[in-house]
């Protein structure tokens, strides 16, 4: 019972904490004064001054808060670094990042295990090597699969958001070869790093903070993206990497674009969305 509790305690403790981080963050990022930031309340356990702002630990820990110049706009001391001074655009950032903080701190808490449990030795190499296969090569492209399946995507193809993401994706992967190529990368290597630099994560990522954010009924533009995204960027960095391969090689055009598409067509993720659409 006494352990139910204290670990109780413990993760509204963090949620706290990482909610109140977000206030924060964005707060002084926005340049507002922040006059104290503190976890728990009732007395103070431990307090420190650094630069403008003290740092408690309260003997309550079931909150926290942030006492941000210039809330109250009747007793604004901070002038135009309080908050009632700011922009909106300032303001609503900062009311927002604490529920955003608490939306994505369980993906980013499973990831940090993960790392954690790498680093201590619980999985070696091949441990680790057999789990990346597994997601990349059975459960994403599952995923994918019965998710297209089961969605009426057509009312989330919405030309503006697939416009506006490509342009992005687009010119990342333009960017990502040509700095590649500028700081003396050979072909090969600079098609892979724009490559990298293409892939928004919006599957291992951007599904799970969706869906934690949103529910299930938001994912349809996340999988809308994927179904398009993946065919086509997998078609675009096999292409050009194929075509860099294959300089000097004067492979015939039939059997470099049979090379080319068998590439494209044994990708597990490619697989599980024409799976999906089946």
């Amino acid at each position: 019972m006494v352990l139910t509790i204290a670990a109780a305690v413990f993760v509204f403790g963090l949620l706290v904490l990482v909610h109140e981080l977000g206030h924060f963050v964005t707060a002084k990022l926005t340049g507002m004064r922040v006059d104290e930031f503190a976890i728990g309340f009732g007395p103070k356990l431990v307090s420190f001054v650094h630069g403008e702002t003290t740092y408690s630990l309260r003997a309550v820990p079931l909150g926290g808060f942030n006492d941000i110049a210039g809330m109250d706009p009747s007793d604004n001391e901070a002038g135009e670094r309080g908050y009632c001074e700011k922009s909106v655009g300032a303001r609503m950032i900062v009311i927002l990042a604490g529920s955003v903080m608490n939306f994505i701190l369980p993906v980013f808490l499973i990831i940090g295990l993960g790392w954690l449990a790498r680093w201590r030795g619980y999985f070696g190499d091949e441990a680790v090597d057999a789990l990346m296969r597994y997601a990349q090569n059975i459960a994403a492209p599952i995923l994918l699969g019965v998710s297209i399946y089961g969605m009426d995507l057509g009312t989330a193809f919405k030309p503006g958001l697939l416009f506006s993401f490509y342009i992005g994706a687009f010119s990342a992967f333009a960017l990502g070869i040509i700095g590649a190529r500028a700081l003396g990368r050979p072909g090969p290597d600079a098609v892979a790093i724009g490559f990298a630099c293409l892939f928004s994560n919006s599957l291992l990522l951007g599904v799970a903070i969706t869906e934690r954010a949103y529910g299930t009924a938001g994912l349809a533009g996340n999988f809308a993206i994927i179904a398009i995204h993946s065919p086509i960027m997998y078609s675009l960095g096999i292409v050009a990497m194929e075509l860099t391969r294959s300089r000097g090689q004067n492979l015939p055009l039939h059997r470099l674009t049979r090379q080319i598409g068998r590439s494209i067509l044994t990708q597990p993720l490619i697989i599980g969305i024409l799976t999906g659409f089946a």
